[in-house]
């Protein structure tokens, strides 16, 4: 709805998210913005399908609901490193390994860049207001470290270059 505020067409504006590794046949979100024309939104559903992606439509809003799902995860995950709960090893073997999930919240977070997810859990943090979607403090510091994850060779893991 914001980006759509700043064109000057702003009927033909359609969000959308994707959130890495991003496979080439997959799910991707769409959001409408308040100014969406429906037309805008079928070609942009269009598009997508021909790029083998299954469209789904979703509110808009931070993070829509991939990334502000997996964002939350990776933050709480954060804050029982921060806390001393567990290593980033056993927080990423026990949501793997316990709840089936593919990567690690901590992988996870690496992959997707810390700097993005401290960025995903802002916007929620600024627009909800709720503590829930507050950044841990572990996060800004490590964003600010510039530890970013895989692209500067150092997370809640490090990396070797290539």
């Amino acid at each position: 709805t914001h980006a759509a505020a700043w064109t000057k067409r702003p009927g033909r504006v359609v969000g959308f998210g994707v959130l890495p590794p991003v496979p080439d046949e997959g799910i991707i979100e769409l959001a409408s913005a308040l100014q969406t024309d429906e037309s805008a939104l079928v070609q942009a559903e269009l598009f997508w399908r021909g790029l083998g992606q299954e469209p789904i439509v979703v509110a808009d809003g931070p993070g829509l609901v991939r990334a502000r799902t997996v964002c939350c995860l990776i933050n709480e995950a954060s804050s029982l490193l921060m806390e001393g709960v567990a290593s980033a090893e056993d927080i990423d073997k026990a949501m793997r390994l316990g709840m089936n999930y593919p990567l690690g919240p901590l992988a996870w977070a690496d992959i997707i860049g810390l700097d993005a997810v401290l960025g995903v859990m802002t916007g929620l943090f600024e627009e909800w207001g709720d503590d829930r979607y507050r950044p841990t403090p572990l996060l800004r510091r490590m964003v600010a470290a510039n530890m970013l994850g895989q692209k500067t060779g150092r997370g809640f893991f490090a990396y070797e270059s290539e």
